[in-house]
């Protein structure tokens, strides 16, 4: 489980997020032909700070799931610990 959770291969949503993104790169070359360069370094920020912002929010959501993972696993150890004399 450990290697699993330490690949990076894995991608979720698939395959509509591939989709998506494929359709990200296509607006973005397209509206790209149309800035001159100065706007097209502002949508590089623009695109900079959403991937900065998806990361932080999957970073967050991956913590917050492994705590409550281990807290489930010990509420569940505790449990069995507590009722061990009562099924033998």
């Amino acid at each position: 489980m450990i290697e699993r959770l330490m690949q990076e291969d894995p991608r979720y949503g698939e395959p509509e997020y591939s989709q998506r993104s494929a359709e990200i790169v296509r607006a973005t070359r397209a509206l790209c032909e149309t800035l001159d360069a100065e706007e097209k370094q502002h949508l590089t920020r623009l695109e900079n700070a959403y991937q900065l912002r998806e990361a932080a929010a999957i970073r967050s959501a991956f913590q917050e799931g492994f705590c409550v993972a281990v807290q489930l696993a010990l509420d569940v150890l505790e449990h069995s610990r507590q009722n061990e004399g009562i099924c033998h």
